[in-house]
C-alpha cells in the first residue's frame, strides 16, 4: 500500500509561501524527497514552536519512510499535502481545495492517506 500524508497543521516546504493566517484555503504540495528538516509550519491557530522543532510530531514523514523501509507498507507516496485547518471558507475548501488534493493523490497512485490535525 502506498501511503501519503495530508495535514491541516499548516505544514509546507520552508521555501514555499507561508499560509495566510486569516482563513487561507490554499494548499501546498509537499514533495517526498524534501528532507523533514526543510519542512515548517505557518499556522495561526496554535503555537508552532514545538512542531517546528520536530515536524514529525504533527507530520510523521520520517516514520512513514521507516515503515516503507521495513516493508510494513509498500511505499511512501511521492507527494503529500499541507493546508491550514481551523476555519476559512469551508465551501471553497470542500469544492476546490479538497478535490484538487484528492486528484493529485489519485494521479500519483496513492492507496491511502493519513490525515493529521492542526
Amino acid at each position: 500500500m502506498t501511503i501519503a500524508l495530508a495535514t491541516a497543521a499548516g505544514v509546507h516546504h520552508k521555501d514555499q509561501k507561508r499560509f495566510n493566517l486569516a482563513g487561507d484555503f490554499t494548499w501546498r504540495k509537499i514533495t517526498d524527497k524534501m528532507p523533514s528538516d526543510e519542512l515548517m509550519v505557518s499556522h495561526g491557530g496554535y503555537d508552532n514552536s514545538d512542531v517546528n522543532k520536530d515536524i514529525n510530531c504533527m507530520f510523521p514523514i520520517d516514520r512513514i519512510h521507516e515503515l516503507a523501509k521495513e516493508g510494513f507498507i509498500k511505499a511512501c507516496a511521492p507527494v503529500h499535502a499541507g493546508f491550514m485547518g481551523g476555519g476559512g471558507n469551508q465551501e471553497k475548501f470542500k469544492h476546490e481545495t479538497g478535490p484538487a488534493i484528492a486528484k493529485m493523490f489519485v494521479e500519483e497512485g496513492v492507496d491511502a492517506v493519513i490525515l493529521t490535525a492542526g
